[in-house]
């Protein structure tokens, strides 16, 4: 028999709401019984980890930063004759156990998990899942109880620094959400008269930096705007803006006298994915030309 994997697994989680045993009181060891509360449920941090085939529950509270485990684990001591399931490994019980602290709580779910408070401050942990068989389905369900861990200061601040990685990571998730955007600079054109971008290869576009064409990646509503700076132009020297090669917007700069003319874009449209957007100018280009695509909405 081949001997079991080590595993660590880790996460953040609700849990079912229960009556629970008051342990802000000044003592600890008579906690009183209180009646639900509208409260908000706090978010707990878990860690599974299996070594050498011992199994250890650990959860921390991440308001209060308290932290309770269940000390190592035989096999025995959580699959009973009522909860085993045909050919499970100790590796897939773990499995089982992630998926069901990962998985929606609602009363729909064919998982369900809840911890309440039981006495001398310890925890009761209950893990449950709909298990289907070709002819039947079958609810198994684990408890674990988890004692107090004693918790040092450096435990505390090694807790708040994950809660500011977390909250890290969740504001980086919801600006890489953000709509897309991109800006670039041109300052030459190519043999057809395009203006250059520079290269850019992003999620929602890409440009070469060689034949002026911006490909889009997404599809969606576009705004297009930017500054165009050109020479002076002759009374029929234009430059347009091209959706797949067809013009659909078309500019007269106007130099007024001076040595040069700045002319702004601005176009809103719906593209498709593999659209492509070009520049091409009759006129002679003077400094640096601003192109701006943003995507709008989700």
């Amino acid at each position: 028999m081949a001997p079991s994997k080590n595993i660590e697994v880790k996460g953040t989680v609700m849990f079912a709401q229960h009556a629970h045993i008051d342990l802000t009181s000044s003592t600890r060891r008579s906690p009183r019984l209180l009646e639900l509360t509208a409260k908000p449920t706090p978010f707990y941090r878990y860690k599974i980890n299996l070594q050498d085939e011992k199994l250890v529950i650990w959860v921390e509270n991440q308001t209060t930063k308290l932290q309770w485990s269940t000390g190592q684990l035989n096999k025995c001591d959580y699959v009973t004759t009522m909860n085993t399931i045909h050919q499970f490994s100790i590796e897939d019980y773990v499995e089982l156990f992630e998926d069901t602290l990962n998985c929606e709580l609602s009363d729909t779910s064919s998982t369900q998990r809840s911890l309440s408070e039981i006495d001398n401050g310890a925890l009761k942990l209950e893990l449950s899942a709909n298990i289907r068989f070709p002819r039947s389905t079958s609810v198994v369900k684990y408890v674990f109880v988890l004692a107090p861990v004693k918790v040092d200061r450096i435990d505390v601040l090694e807790s708040k620094l994950l809660d500011q990685e977390e909250v890290t990571k969740q504001i980086k998730e919801r600006n890489d959400a953000a709509p897309a955007f991109i800006q670039l600079k041109a300052e030459m054109k190519d043999d057809n008269s395009n203006l250059i971008w520079e290269e850019i290869d992003a999620d929602d576009f890409v440009s070469d930096g060689e034949d002026g064409i911006v490909q889009f990646r997404r599809p969606g509503v576009y705004n297009i705007g930017g500054v165009v700076n050109t020479a002076a132009c002759g009374r029929e020297e234009n430059f347009e803006l091209l959706i797949n090669g067809e013009i659909v917007q078309t500019y007269y700069p106007a130099s007024l006298g001076q040595r040069y003319s700045s002319t702004t874009l601005c176009y809103i449209a719906r593209l498709e994915e593999d659209d492509e957007l070009t520049i091409a100018a009759d006129c002679a280009l003077y400094d640096t030309s601003h192109l701006s695509v943003m995507r709008l909405g989700s």
